[in-house]
This record gives C-alpha cells, sequence and structure tokens, in this order.
C-alpha cells in the first residue's frame, strides 16, 4: 500500500505536466515551426548574404588617431553628409563593427602615402559613406585626386554585418517567441473559457504561468539557440568569441525578462483581438527601436535613454557582447540588471493581476 502524496509533490507533478502538456501543444502547431524557426533562419540567410546597398540621409565616419588625424576629421565634417571624429584603434574597431560608424579612415604614415577607407561592404550605408568621405578629402586637394587611396573591404568572419545581425536575430526571436507563445496562449485559452477550468483545481495561477515559462526555456534551448548560432557558424561562419555557457544564460535571462513582459500583457486579455493588439503594441516599437538590423545609436540621443530601457535593447547588446566581441558576464552586468528588472517586476505585477476569467 502506497503512502498518499503530500500536497507539495502534488504541485510539482501538476507543473511537470503542465509543461509537458504545453511542449506537446507547440509540437502540434505548424505556425511555431515556421515562425521560430524556419523564419528567423530565412531572414538570416536573405540579409546576411544578399542585403541591397542603400545611401543613408546621415552617415558617421570614424578617423583612427594618429598625425594628421585632426585635419582629416575637419575635412570630412565640411562634408553635409558626414559627421565625423577620432578614435583610438580599439574603440574605432568596435565602432566599425557595431555599425556606430560607416567608415573608418585610416591617415598615411607618410607624407605621400595613401589614405585607407575601412568598411563593411555588406553595410546598406559604408559605399555611400565611403564615397562622400573621398569626395571630400579629394576636393579639399583641389579635385584631381592627388591623394592616393585604397580600399579595404572587410570580409572576413566576426568583422561582417552578419556576424552583428544573428544576435539581433536571436533577440528577435526571443522576444517574438515569448510574446506570441504566452501572450496569445492564454488569451486564447481564456477566450475558449478553458482557463476557467483550473479554478476548480487545486492548481494556483502561479504553477500555470511558470509551466509556460519552463516550456518556453526548453523550446528556446533545445530548438532556437542550436539552430540560429549552429546556422550562423557552420553555414555563414560566424565565430562565438565568448563562452556557450554565457550565451544561454544571457538567452534564459532574456527569456524570463520576456515572459515577465508576456504574462503581464495576458493577465486580464479576454479576447484573441485584443491579445493580439498588446502583442503588437510591445512587440513593434522594439522592433524599431531596438537594434535588429541596425544600430540603435542612429535615433537622437534624446530617446536614447527610453531605447537602452528596453528589453529588448538590453538583451541584443549582452549577445552582440558575448558573442561578437567576447566580454565576460561582469563586463555586461549593468545590461543583464535591466533584464533582471524586467522579469521581476512584471512577473510580480502578473502574479497580482492575472484572473482565470
Amino acid at each position: 500500500m502506497t503512502e498518499p502524496s503530500s500536497p507539495q509533490t502534488r504541485r510539482h507533478g501538476a507543473l511537470f505536466m503542465l509543461t509537458l502538456t504545453r511542449l506537446k501543444e507547440y509540437s502540434r502547431e505548424p505556425s511555431t515551426f515556421f515562425w521560430s524557426i524556419i523564419f528567423p533562419v530565412l531572414i538570416t540567410l536573405a540579409l546576411g548574404s544578399a542585403f541591397k546597398r542603400q545611401g543613408q540621409p546621415e552617415l558617421h565616419v570614424g578617423v583612427l588617431e594618429g598625425p594628421g588625424a585632426a585635419e582629416l576629421v575637419q575635412t570630412l565634417e565640411s562634408h553635409p553628409l558626414l559627421t565625423a571624429q577620432a578614435f583610438p584603434e580599439a574603440e574605432a574597431r568596435l565602432r566599425l563593427q557595431s555599425g556606430r560608424v560607416a567608415l573608418l579612415v585610416i591617415p598615411p604614415t607618410t607624407p605621400d602615402g595613401k589614405i585607407t577607407y575601412r568598411f563593411d561592404p555588406s553595410r546598406p550605408e559604408a559605399p555611400a559613406a565611403r564615397a562622400f568621405a573621398d569626395d571630400a578629402l579629394q576636393r579639399a586637394q583641389g579635385r584631381t585626386d592627388v591623394r592616393a587611396v585604397v580600399d579595404d573591404q572587410i570580409s572576413t568572419p566576426g568583422a561582417r554585418y552578419v556576424d552583428w545581425l544573428i544576435p539581433g536575430l536571436l533577440g528577435m526571436n526571443v522576444m517574438s517567441g515569448c510574446m506570441w507563445g504566452i501572450t496569445w496562449v492564454i488569451a486564447l485559452a481564456r477566450h475558449r473559457r478553458l482557463l476557467k477550468r483550473f479554478v476548480a483545481t487545486p492548481m494556483n495561477h502561479g504553477a500555470y504561468l511558470l509551466s509556460l515559462l519552463f516550456a518556453r526555456v526548453l523550446f528556446v534551448l533545445c530548438v532556437d539557440l542550436p539552430l540560429m548560432l549552429g546556422f550562423g557558424h557552420l553555414v555563414l561562419g560566424m565565430p562565438i568569441l565568448g563562452s556557450l555557457a554565457s550565451v544561454v544564460l544571457v538567452t534564459v535571462l532574456g527569456i524570463f525578462a520576456f515572459s515577465g513582459v508576456a504574462f503581464l500583457c495576458g493577465s486580464r486579455v479576454r479576447s484573441t483581438e485584443t491579445g493580439v493588439g498588446v502583442i503588437n503594441l510591445v512587440v513593434i516599437p522594439m522592433f524599431a527601436l531596438s537594434g535588429i538590423f541596425f544600430s540603435s545609436s542612429r535615433f537622437p540621443e534624446a530617446v536614447q535613454p527610453v531605447i537602452r530601457a528596453l528589453p529588448l535593447t538590453a538583451l541584443n547588446d549582452c549577445l552582440r557582447a558575448v558573442i561578437n566581441d567576447g566580454e565576460s558576464l561582469s563586463a555586461i552586468a549593468p545590461r543583464l540588471a535591466v533584464l533582471g528588472a524586467w522579469a521581476v517586476i512584471c512577473f510580480l505585477l502578473s502574479l497580482r493581476l492575472f484572473r482565470w476569467t
């Protein structure tokens, strides 16, 4: 004769079964595989290998510090479409890699030496920046092209646009998966009156929310993350400079943050139509502002504090710092704190506001 299980054991068993049920629901939804797996891969392949070159209205140019750098900065600033600033070598490399400058101008080492233009030709603004910069410098010499120049086009893995893009797509995938995989699921279950049936069970709403969170963590770590990083590394040759453990920890914290946001958004939503509106209200601004396809530093300085406070901005910055720059978790602690604050505050609020009906 077996002893009856304790209430705590039953609660843990219910949480396990709810998580397993949600994972089975994911596997039976064809749209999940398209939007969570196929779509990000298609976006990565399309934008990474065949990004169209387009001019940009405002172009930032960096000049490598050294003899003659101040003169070059002054000349470049005279062009109406360019802003220029001198940087030391390490900072100049990071700014070029992250897209904060479209072009790096390297002064010649001798009076009759060549000016070097370093840029990534796959970035849409880089060729225009190179042309405008060369125009300004040649005009300063009388427009007779007396300054000999050479193009240094970046094509090595780790310094390309696609290497910068993939971490942003991973962050986008975490956000979209949480919002549609949690907020939409809660709204749909409440609309179908499925949540109302849970009222008669001993399960509390905290266990229900945790089951959705654990299902998202397992799905992302077992499917999304290996697929995105594997595709980028094996197919596109993207190097992963930081530790994989740090990438996993950052991703999990990002899931916690966006799951908290999704819980809060779904805590009172009564219809699927309202759920779609709430999801779009959260997702679309971060699509535009948080630096998925281009650096968020392009936006005016006045809105930068708001942009840096967004969870997707923090997640993308952390992923790029670890994957592209090889930084440690301690170096990105302030960004991780932003994600943690979103996770804790939103989850606590959702526990207070959540209703079964």
